[in-house]
């Protein structure tokens, strides 16, 4: 369930209402007038109260505007936050939503640990989470919800992560026709790889949003090491993909994008590519490097795990990175630019505590960005060059992929 200031007629905020039609979604706002869910109205008879009506019964919120504390709610705007703040604590409301970020002040701090409080654009990802757990496949919620079953949800999603894998495997699929069927099947294989990653973020998000304990750290865990695993092969069949394009001949053990002798062929034959690695101070060479070093760590030693407790804000699983025992992720944490957004803690013996979901969320941006990039680059033989590429659907009915990226939580690569 969630509340919403009614006062935010934001994009966003139409999003939720377009939603709410959904079974599941139940939302609430400060006003009579709402069409689906819960009125919350302010009651001149209730000095310092709000009334709340679910569709059952009547609830009473106070909180006095007198008292030693009454210097904090001189504010009409705090004081009407602080009642919403009140309402979601005593309805167990799952978020609040504001039109813009709330008014904290150290006074409330305990009671503003135990509700999630978000803007419409930061409340909207979360939704249609949620709706997926229940087998609710939003792919469009601009006017009216636009359903899709799960293959067809993360499918569309892929392609909106990778806008140059239309005309790109449409490249592919025409070599297959010039006695080359091993492209295609390569070309199909980067695709189902990063679609299968993506069903892995979202199970591994619907855990780190469930209370934490043992059972939610080792399924983020398992499902961090299948994203891993898949985003790998994607890039590896990518590589195998190139290396025949351009015929530079490689065994398929040596055709990696981490090979050094590879990367000095790819540079000579295709420096489209070869740029696209070093671009941004070679940030995409550094967190390939990364992906595979967190992904070898499945023929050895696993990385530990620990579920930190706390307010619902801050529970959540991180990676326990020791001293000795990982001392390459660390280093190129450090070259990929990550290691301050991902570190929570350091430990006095060397040890690192990483966040996973953020961990996650990086990988997840940062490996389809250059699958698309290398993609984009690729420049096939004339003929198949010269075949029907196919271009991203546009139009009237077609998914807008900004929009789907936004309902997915993926943001663009910057």
């Amino acid at each position: 369930m969630l509340v919403l200031d009614r006062q935010d007629r934001a994009p966003a905020f139409n999003h939720l209402r377009c939603l709410s039609q959904l079974d599941g979604v139940i939302l609430a706002s400060d006003g009579p007038d709402f069409p689906h869910g819960v009125s919350f109205l302010t009651d001149p008879s209730l000095p310092g109260g709000i009334r709340i009506c679910d569709g059952k019964r009547w609830t009473v919120y106070r909180v006095p505007r007198e008292g030693w504390y009454a210097k904090w709610l001189k504010d009409d705007v705090l004081w009407r936050e602080r009642m919403l703040v009140a309402a979601a604590n005593g309805h167990n409301l799952d978020i609040l939503v504001f039109a813009q970020a709330p008014i904290d002040v150290p006074f409330f701090s305990k009671i503003y640990e135990a509700v999630n409080i978000l803007t419409a654009e930061q409340a909207l990802p979360y939704v249609t989470l949620f709706l997926r757990t229940r087998g609710i496949y939003v792919l469009d919620c601009r006017s009216v919800p636009h359903l899709i079953n799960a293959g067809g949800f993360y499918w569309e999603l892929m392609r909106a992560l990778l806008p140059a894998s239309w005309p790109w495997f449409s490249s592919c699929l025409a070599m297959e026709k010039q006695g080359r069927p091993i492209v295609a099947r390569l070309g199909q294989s980067v695709l189902q790889r990063v679609d299968q990653a993506l069903r892995a973020r979202d199970r591994l998000l619907v855990q780190s949003l469930r209370p934490q304990d043992n059972d939610t750290r080792d399924e983020i865990r398992f499902y961090l090491d299948v994203m891993m695993l898949t985003l790998s092969g994607a890039v590896d069949s990518l590589a195998l993909v190139i290396d025949d394009v351009y015929g530079l001949g490689s065994r398929p053990i040596n055709a990696t994008f981490r090979n050094r002798e590879w990367r000095k062929k790819l540079r000579r034959a295709a420096p489209g590519i070869s740029a696209a690695l070093e671009c941004d101070g070679a940030r995409h060479q550094h967190s390939l490097e990364l992906l595979a070093c967190l992904r070898n760590t499945i023929h050895r030693a696993a990385i530990e795990t620990m579920a930190m407790l706390g307010p619902a804000r801050t529970a959540g699983t991180c990676l326990f990175l020791e001293a000795d025992a990982h001392p390459d992720v660390r280093r190129l944490m450090h070259d990929a630019g990550v290691e301050e957004a991902w570190t929570i803690d350091k430990w006095a013996d060397g040890a690192v505590l990483v966040d996973a979901v953020r961990c996650a969320e990086t990988l997840i941006v940062r490996i389809p960005a250059f699958i698309d990039r290398v993609m984009s680059e690729t420049v096939f033989p004339s003929a198949a060059g010269a075949a029907r590429r196919i271009a991203a659907p546009t139009g009237a009915g077609s998914p807008d992929p900004s929009h789907l990226r936004w309902l997915a939580g993926i943001k663009p690569y910057t």
